[in-house]
């Protein structure tokens, strides 16, 4: 994957322009170039060294396609068109927001209308928002002083367990 860097050919260069400083660069960009490339290769040897000590999965061989080559035909062009069209079973969309219960409507005017335009409707954009409201609940036990002048008042129910947060919010 390793991408051929464009040579400079000296004799390209015009005889007038070709100077001593323009002979001497173009062969600092070779060595250059050359020297770029050992050092690439001995960076992807030692990348992987370093996966194979670390044991990790070694850089993939992937088989080139061997899929058809596509004629020019309009029969492989049709059967390619309604292969691309098909959908794997389940993947059949379906509008999520048509069993929602809409609790709020509000219709947003559009501004700076060009004259001569006609409305023709509207388009709806579906928001859902998750509103949570404390819900507060006194419990009012009923009491009674008994005979001997004790109180006996009523239990609380058991899935409180006499803490102030109720079972929602408490595990």
């Amino acid at each position: 994957m390793k991408s051929k860097e464009p040579q400079i050919d000296i004799n390209s260069i015009p005889a007038s322009e070709r100077t001593k400083t323009v002979e001497s660069l173009v062969s600092l960009i070779e060595n250059l170039q050359n020297q770029l490339a050992k050092q690439s290769e001995q960076l992807d040897t030692l990348v992987s060294e370093i996966k194979r000590l670390k044991k990790l999965n070694p850089k993939p061989k992937i088989q080139p396609s061997k899929l058809p080559k596509q004629s020019n035909g309009d029969d492989s062009q049709s059967r390619n068109v309604s292969s691309k069209l098909k959908k794997r079973a389940g993947s059949k969309k379906r509008k999520k927001s048509a069993s929602l219960e809409i609790t709020h409507e509000e219709i947003i005017r559009a501004e700076n209308v060009p004259n001569g335009a006609r409305q023709k409707g509207y388009q709806d954009f579906i928001v859902q928002e998750l509103v949570i409201n404390p819900i507060v609940v006194k419990y009012r036990l009923e009491r009674w002083q008994l005979a001997n002048g004790t109180y006996f008042t009523a239990k609380l129910p058991n899935r409180l367990s006499g803490n102030h947060f109720g079972p929602v919010v408490l595990p």
